[in-house]
């Protein structure tokens, strides 16, 4: 095995500061799509580039570019999408813009113009965060059918409530925009079959999961659940939903605000599309959930995921679902923490970590 240079990028960094991309393989044709941001101009006001471009894996070659610089602080996330009808390439990211001081979610299209060079169009979505909230993480940016999505977290007011879910369509025909909220939830995680699409949701709830639960959060939280709903894969129809008869009580600690990683708690989570039933000509998918007690645990000065991975005290669950939210398999054993899955044909492999042992 070798490692190759395909193609060496005109990004520079400024003081440490690495740009961020992602990359997107686009079909069959053998092209890779980049996203970047770089370039960045520390005087006031602040700029930078936000660049994209198109290489042939093949040739090792630029096919297309495009750059846009704009007003900017910082840029959390890029995403890329590609929509095969149009021929549209989409860019999704998350931005703090000096103009506003606010955080926002935004998405652009790849556009050629008269003379057909590629260019960045200006945002055609475009939602501010709430007052004193931060926004995102993204969970999912995808275009099919000539229609754009982007399911995004928006944080409350000063962070009081549980964030809203939500949803921003585009028509890359019209530029018609809908804003809509689908769930509400502290996380998410988004999975795809060729038609469908399933959403795993971290929701508080109100309960007496615990003789010891305490008031905390905002005063009415007393355990993390999980629920399970089926999409169509543009998250535009929701098919079914269930709540996993799952939970874990809050403990007496508040929980950590902003960001999506939960791991400090003790909860994680993975989802993957499932083997094909040739007998019920359906499609499925596989869920691995682990929720584990860390307030048991002295705290002193914190802990790793190998020691939390010993605590007893904890609830767990492995199943398979098809597009219906009709439960398949369940597995009873045991699963850890940092679950993580893949598919080999109709096996479904798995990576935990269980009493300070990775296992796959």
């Amino acid at each position: 095995m070798t490692v190759q240079v395909l193609y060496r990028f005109p990004v520079s960094a400024l003081q440490r500061e690495l740009p961020c991309s992602w990359l997107l393989q686009e079909g069959n044709g053998g092209l890779l799509a980049v996203a970047c941001c770089g370039n960045l101009v520390s005087t006031a006001p602040f700029t930078g580039t936000l660049s994209w471009y198109l290489l042939d894996i093949a040739t090792r070659s630029l096919v297309k570019e495009a750059r846009a610089p704009h007003l900017l602080t910082d840029i959390d996330a890029l995403h890329l999408a590609h929509d095969a009808p149009t021929a549209t390439w989409v860019v999704g990211s998350l931005e703090f813009l000096d103009d506003t001081f606010s955080s926002h979610a935004l998405v652009r299209l790849i556009r050629e113009d008269e003379n057909g060079q590629a260019m960045l169009s200006a945002p055609l979505f475009d939602d501010p965060a709430n007052d004193m909230a931060p926004i995102g993480p993204i969970f999912a940016l995808q275009a099919s059918g000539k229609r754009c999505t982007l399911l995004y977290s928006k944080p409350d007011i000063d962070c009081v409530s549980t964030p809203a879910i939500c949803l921003g369509q585009i028509d890359l025909t019209t530029g018609h925009v809908e804003q809509s909220i689908i769930a509400y939830a502290d996380s998410a995680l988004a999975c795809y079959q060729e038609d469908s699409a399933l959403l795993l949701l971290l929701v508080p709830r109100v309960g007496n999961a615990s003789q010891e639960g305490q008031a905390v959060f905002t005063g009415v939280t007393h355990y993390w659940g999980f629920s399970v709903a089926g999409y169509s894969r543009d998250f535009h129809i929701e098919n079914w939903y269930h709540d996993l008869d799952l939970r874990l009580p809050a403990g007496q600690s508040p929980v950590l605000q902003g960001n999506s990683d939960f791991e400090w708690l003790g909860i994680n989570a993975a989802a993957i599309p499932g083997p094909f039933l040739a007998e019920k000509g359906q499609e499925t998918f596989v869920v691995g959930i682990t929720m584990m007690d860390i307030f048991d645990r002295p705290y002193e000065d914190g802990h790793t995921s190998e020691e939390a991975s010993w605590i007893t005290n904890h609830v767990e669950t492995l199943f398979c679902i098809d597009t219906h939210g009709k439960v398949i398999q369940t597995c009873t054993d045991a699963i850890g923490l940092r679950v993580q899955l893949c598919r080999v044909q109709a096996t479904v492999v798995g990576v935990d970590l269980l009493k300070g042992q990775w296992r796959l």
